[in-house]
């Protein structure tokens, strides 16, 4: 679920609309941990293949 989350917020979805429209039994604090992880993974040389962003 990581991914999805992260995937809408790169597709320019703001965490509250992320949590009022797709998973309302998220909170900011579960949208900041999933930031922080996704962080932690690139800082340890964990890359994955990025995908375009529309807008």
């Amino acid at each position: 679920m990581v991914y999805l989350v992260l995937e809408m917020l790169a597709d320019g979805e703001s965490s509250r609309d992320i949590i009022k429209n797709a998973y309302p039994r998220l909170t900011l604090k579960h949208i900041e941990a999933a930031l922080h992880y996704a962080a932690s993974m690139a800082k340890a040389g964990h890359m994955v293949e990025a995908h375009a962003v529309s807008r």
